[in-house]
């Protein structure tokens, strides 16, 4: 049961097939635009879960899909790129502990040291494409993909089948 549920779900989550072979996406929601870009992230990696090699992309590949997303959202809508500045500066912070791990070969895994360099990777594209391009991929037309739970007995969560 992936109904949104604080207690059960208290943290954003994508999972790849929901059992029915779609992504979905599970975002709890305050209402702030802090929540847009955590769903922009984790959009990203549904993106990502449904190309062909998705089961042997490496994890900086999935944080590159998924920073890409929330790089997009703010040239969308520019007045989250202070947001997004300050979301990917704590992010940056790992920059250490992987120049650490490197030195130590023995050093546990730590999923995070995947933020820098994917951090790095989708700076590079996202500047890299040119203006137009940029206003091509932030006004595409479809439909509305996201779906915001209206049950106010649940907590409010955004899900998201793809």
């Amino acid at each position: 049961d992936l109904a949104p549920d604080r207690a059960r779900f208290p943290r954003a989550f994508t999972l790849a097939n929901d059992g029915t072979g779609h992504p979905f996406v599970s975002v709890p929601c305050d209402g702030t635009a802090a929540d847009l870009l955590v769903l922009a992230h984790e959009i990203g990696h549904a993106c990502q879960a449904l190309t062909p090699d998705a089961p042997l992309l490496p994890p900086i590949q999935r944080e590159c899909a998924a920073l890409l997303c929330e790089r997009t959202l703010a040239l969308a809508e520019p007045s989250l790129a202070p947001l997004l500045s300050r979301r990917l500066a704590r992010m940056g912070r790992h920059t250490r502990a992987l120049g650490q791990a490197l030195d130590t070969p023995d050093a546990p895994y730590d999923y995070a040291w995947n933020y820098p360099v994917a951090l790095t990777l989708s700076g590079r594209a996202t500047s890299r494409l040119a203006a137009a391009d940029r206003a091509t991929l932030v006004t595409a037309p479809g439909p509305p993909v996201v779906a915001v739970n209206p049950n106010p007995a649940v907590p409010p969560a955004a899900t998201v089948p793809l």
